[in-house]
């Protein structure tokens, strides 16, 4: 501030600011947040029985060391500092505090760092849009403003011009169900500018899709039953084999829109052309090809069952993978199936003749052995058209009633 304050002719006022900023306040919090009054108090333009005269030459003095020998004085001790002139200087020095005011009647600003800061609403300074605040207390999401100075666009615009990025940016719009684009000028987090694009590059319709995803969430997306299982295959392979497989967690899923998800939204403008998505096709794309073989072999989607049937395996269920099919399908079946190359044994749901759980195991011998004759006991009287042999190890698996 002080170096770049000389260049602008305002060296003398630069000092002083700083003089007054390495310092206790000079007027105390009851007479507002203005720095121009401290200018004012400073230069004696401001009485105030309270102002310690000794503190006010020990100042003066050190306001006058930091000018320097350059510092154009003379000129300035005839002109009296605006108030725009402070703030000038001041975003200089803290052009991450700048400030925009927020709508609303509380003197609430945004600050370029992105944080928030209020003034009290008694202030002389809560009338300005723009303003820089020097002094802030230590709060994180809203800091109290003990210190401050207007300012206005122009002359941020052109001394603050390597702080402020132009980039073109997408965001999306849930009343119109569309991305819309536009070209913007931002100091921080402060939008200065902006103007809308006609013809925004697909690419970035493709952000401003991601971010309507990452707000609406990942269920948002038009999930189907086998992109769900394909989750769940992968997952489970992962982990078991850590290093070889992807993390397909929701998180880790959000958290990689761009690698997997944006290349499948080219032609996507609106939230219903995502209606024709193929998820699982996107989904398919974090594996290697070789990876996308080994799915089918280490995780497949369905067995085949003594009878010659083929059932359908879901890895999305509790302790999955589950295999759910009816107990006289079964019969014969002694080794119980395994996934994940022998790792994983799926857990088989017996079932009635109509389809209602019996019994639930992980070890079909232990179950024929220990747990059967019970159940045969138990239930062969509600469905005596069905067979219930004694040794189901070596009957024939069917689907139906009784052979005849």
């Amino acid at each position: 501030m002080v170096v770049l304050g000389r260049s602008f002719g305002l060296g003398r006022l630069a000092a002083e600011l700083a003089a007054l900023l390495e310092d206790r306040d000079l007027l105390g919090p009851g007479a507002g947040a203005d720095m121009h009054e401290r200018i004012r108090a400073l230069r004696g333009e401001r009485g105030s029985q309270r102002t310690d005269p000794h503190r006010l030459q020990a100042l003066r003095q050190q306001a006058k060391r930091l000018s320097g020998p350059r510092g154009n004085e003379k000129n300035e001790q005839e002109t009296v500092p605006t108030a725009t002139e402070v703030g000038r200087l001041l975003a200089l020095a803290y052009p991450d505090r700048v400030g925009k005011r927020r709508p609303g009647d509380m003197p609430r600003y945004q600050l370029s760092n992105g944080k928030g800061a209020l003034l009290r609403e008694d202030d002389g300074l809560a009338r300005h849009e723009w303003l820089v605040a020097a002094d802030l207390d230590g709060k994180t999401r809203e800091a109290r403003i003990y210190l401050a100075a207007p300012v206005d666009l122009p002359t941020l615009e052109t001394d603050l011009a390597t702080h402020i990025n132009e980039q073109d940016e997408a965001e999306w719009d849930d009343k119109r169900g569309t991305v819309i684009a536009r070209r913007t000028r931002r100091l921080g987090a402060l939008l200065l500018a902006e103007k809308p694009l006609t013809k925004p590059p697909p690419e970035l319709v493709q952000q401003g899709i991601l971010a309507a995803v990452r707000r609406k969430g990942l269920d948002s997306l038009p999930w189907t039953a086998a992109a769900r299982q394909w989750q769940a295959r992968v997952a489970l392979l992962a982990r078991h084999y850590p290093e070889q497989w992807p993390d397909v967690s929701d998180k880790a899923l959000a958290e990689s829109l761009e690698h997997w998800l944006a290349p499948f939204l080219i032609g996507i403008s609106r939230w219903s052309d995502l209606a024709r998505l193929n998820i699982q096709n996107a989904l398919n794309s974090l594996l290697e090809y070789s990876q996308q073989q080994q799915l089918g072999e280490l995780a497949p989607t369905s067995l085949t069952i003594p009878t010659g049937s083929s059932v359908t395996l879901d890895y999305t269920a509790e302790n999955g993978p589950v295999l759910a099919a009816k107990l006289q399908a079964l019969f014969g079946w002694t080794k119980t199936p395994e996934v994940a190359g022998g790792r994983v044994p799926v857990l088989i749901h017996l079932l009635s003749p109509a389809r209602r759980p019996l019994a639930v195991t992980a070890d079909l011998a232990s179950f024929w052995a220990n747990v059967y004759p019970q159940v045969r006991k138990d239930t062969r009287g509600r469905y005596p058209k069905h067979p219930w042999p004694e040794d189901p190890l070596t009957a024939i698996a069917q689907q139906g009633v009784k052979r005849k």
